[in-house]
């Protein structure tokens, strides 16, 4: 008996590895199978896997007050049985934790300076355990449990929410996110009571002020997370409890905003108004070395007026320090090096360490600059010192400046200031003993940069060299020495061009990434590198300047490169670009991009694994995979193909279906549908997490969507639901090829 079948030119196309995003100043039909030509709130994994963005959870809040504000579009909280047990409060504050709302219904102990407390509260492994397990540490925040509030069953809410009037609302937190219950907030169907309510947060009252700077680092041994914000600098870490809380030390302007670096265990701190240090427990005016100018000066007379130090005057105050040389006279006077001082500040006795008295000991003449000791002073060579003080400083050359950099050579221990909107940068020195400092900036260390009509934008250190780049230059500066007329031999910087087309636009956010540095110029980003096989360092030539933003030409020129914030975190190799609510990240590991957005990021650090970020509303938020949504709220998420046309544009196509695969993260699911050139509505399918035969296991699933006559097609992934990061490891197109195209 014969036996007929049917042949069929089906295929399979395999989207195993995710490339990112990739917005084709030609059009999309050129995009590889797995480039998307629309890609938010999405994420490439390094083992090249599709995921939804980490989400946003709020830490402190640093402005000033903040109010309850109750939005107007009516939300699906949640599907509740008849058994569950909610807790609601009819008040909630914005006090307890400035920034968010904390119910204040139930037992919660009582508020004292932002923290809940209760009597005998005790710590154990970092988490508060006080009675009745009201309140703890979580992730290192401090939050008040779920279990505060009043305890309700779905129908006894129902009455209450019921018995509402109009204005008035009752309180309920689900997932880091707050809901207004309105009148009649909740309905029953036959799978459970459905919950309603208005998001409620707590906003900036009047014109809020942005986080303007964040910093991690250690000190003393101990981890330290510092932040700026209208006008005031906190400490956001308490090491010795593990707990983020906000504690003022300090006041310091930010309006031009800020920039800490450390030196020598302290940080300091640059605003463009003055130079202030912390060192774990007070923040000063950092006040300034006091240098020794001359040694070896004797009296009036010998003819011997001493010898010039390589200490030149500090530019961050007016005083001074010589050493003299009594040689047995009676009433001997000595010259100072300068006239018309201030004043004689402090005469010390070296071999004893005595302060010579002001009135019995000398007299001074402040006009003529000179100092007469009274009687007879013992032969002795530098066995005095006189402090002194000119009549002005140069302080504000320092105080100006925005942003540093460390270079000297091997050593990297001096600092270099710049952003004082000119083209010049000053640097730090040693003292006398030969012990670098960061409070020492000797008057005759600057460098002028290229034309003096375009400042310095950033300076970062590469290889053996320190790069300096202007908006349209990119400069070499290498560390020498000079010898001077007295044979001594001074520190030195040497300045070579390296790029007269390409440079940095945006003031101190050059990153070093991957051991390139990374640029905004014109309306690109750029990428910076030796074209020698032979060298590293960033040398003379044209090439040294790789643009990076090919894939990404829609998206930046959106962004303002003058006021865009950049951001390496290297412990997840991604690099961030930050600007009008949005970030451009590229993993640079996996070499591709994505786009992010609702992304408000003003200030940026990493700090114990996870990224914290700044916002324009005085708010800090902690990003990490384990927190749902932004502040509770969900994260949308899209992600468009290119148009595919599998290998043959030349043929009409028929699909039938595709698979999904995925991780099974409990409670995670995307919406998944298709367009193509000839239709754009087809339903979207729902594939979730319940679908894993096996807990744990990564999993296929069928999703049918039916394609017909198409030449191109594209697959479009969604997320608009609030849930934990839903990751996507592949996607299978089943396809057939029909007519030729008409």
């Amino acid at each position: 008996m014969a036996k007929i079948t049917g042949v069929t030119n089906d295929r399979v196309f395999s989207l195993q590895k995710w490339m990112g995003l990739n917005e084709h100043p030609d059009g999309d039909t050129r995009l590889k199978l797995g480039e998307a030509s629309k890609m938010v709130n999405w994420r490439v994994t390094r083992d090249g896997n599709l995921k939804l963005r980490p989400g946003q959870e709020f830490v402190l809040g640093l402005g000033p007050e903040y109010e309850l504000e109750i939005g107007h579009e009516l939300r699906e909280v949640g599907v509740y049985q008849a058994t569950d047990i909610l807790f609601i409060s009819e008040e909630v504050s914005t006090t307890a934790r400035p920034g968010a709302l904390t119910m204040t219904g139930g037992d919660i102990g009582t508020i004292d300076s932002g923290r809940i407390v209760q009597p005998n509260a005790i710590v154990e492994n970092g988490r508060y355990v006080p009675a009745g397990n009201s309140w703890s540490v979580v992730d290192g925040v401090l939050v008040t449990t779920s279990s505060a509030g009043q305890a309700v069953t779905p129908d006894v809410l129902a009455q209450r929410l019921a018995a509402l009037g109009d204005g008035e609302y009752i309180y309920y937190q689900v997932s880091g996110a707050t809901y207004a219950l309105p009148n009649n907030g909740i309905e029953l169907r036959d799978d459970g009571y459905h919950l309603y309510g208005l998001l409620a947060t707590a906003e900036a009252v009047g014109d809020p002020k942005p986080i303007s700077a964040l910093w991690s680092g250690k000190m003393g041994g101990k981890d330290v997370l510092l932040a700026a914000c209208d006008g005031a600098i906190y400490s956001l870490y308490n090491a010795d409890e593990d707990v983020l809380e906000a504690t003022k030390i300090g006041e310091a302007a930010t309006d031009k905003g800020v920039h800490f670096f450390q030196f020598d265990g302290i940080v300091y701190l640059l605003n463009g108004y003055e130079y202030y240090k912390y060192d774990g427990v007070n923040f000063a005016t950092v006040h300034g070395y006091r240098p020794l100018v001359a040694l070896s000066i004797g009296p009036q007379g010998t003819g011997d007026a001493g010898e010039l130090t390589s200490e030149y005057v500090n530019r961050l105050n007016a005083e001074r320090r010589v050493w003299i040389s009594p040689d047995g006279s009676n009433n001997p006077t000595f010259q100072l090096p300068e006239k018309n001082i201030a004043s004689i500040d402090r005469v010390i006795n070296l071999s004893t360490n005595n302060v010579v008295d002001a009135t019995t000991g000398y007299t001074a003449d402040l006009v003529a600059g000179t100092i007469t000791f009274n009687g007879t002073m013992p032969t002795a060579v530098n066995s005095y010192e006189i402090q002194y003080s000119a009549q002005s400083d140069y302080r504000s050359q320092v105080t100006s400046m925005l942003f540093s950099e460390f270079y000297s050579g091997t050593t990297d221990t001096r600092i270099f200031l710049y952003g004082d909107g000119s083209n010049k940068t000053i640097y730090s020195g040693m003292d006398y003993d030969g012990v670098p400092r960061a409070d020492y900036f000797p008057d005759q260390y600057e460098v002028a940069i290229g034309d003096a009509n375009e400042p310095i934008t950033s300076m970062i250190r590469h290889g053996g060299a320190l790069i300096a780049y202007k908006p349209r230059e990119c400069w070499s500066l290498q560390h020498g020495v000079v010898e001077l007329a007295t044979g001594d031999l001074t520190p030195s910087i040497y300045t070579t061009p390296v790029n007269r087309e390409r440079g940095n636009e945006a003031i101190g956010q050059v990153r070093l990434v991957d051991n390139s540095p990374i640029t905004v110029s014109g309306t690109e980003l750029y990428r910076w590198g030796s074209v020698s096989r032979y060298s590293s360092a960033i040398g003379r030539d044209e090439r040294n300047a790789q643009r990076i933003s090919d894939r990404i030409q829609t998206s930046i020129k959106e962004l303002n490169f003058k006021t865009v914030r950049m951001w390496d975190d290297n412990d997840h190799q991604e690099f961030y670009l930050c600007g009008d609510d949005m970030a451009l990240v590229w993993n640079y590991s996996r070499d591709c991009w994505y786009r992010y957005e609702n992304f408000d990021a003003t200030a940026i650090c990493s700090f114990h694994g996870d990224l914290y970020i700044g916002s324009h509303d005085g708010k800090i938020r902690r990003m990490s995979d384990y927190v749902v949504g932004d502040d509770g709220i969900e994260i949308v998420a899209d992600w468009e193909s290119g148009a595919i046309d599998f290998g043959a544009a030349y043929s009409r196509k028929y699909s039938a279906a595709l698979w999904i695969g995925m991780k099974p993260i409990e409670g995670t699911s995307v919406n998944v549908t298709v367009e193509t050139d000839r239709k754009n509505t087809f339903h979207e399918k729902v594939v979730a997490s319940t679908k894993a035969k096996v807990l744990g296991q990564p999993f296929m699933a069928r999703s049918k969507i039916k394609a017909k006559k198409f030449v191109f097609y594209r697959l479009i992934l969604r997320v608009n639901k609030r849930m934990l990061p839903t990751t996507i490891t592949n996607v299978e197109i089943r396809v057939r090829m029909t007519s030729d195209a008409k």
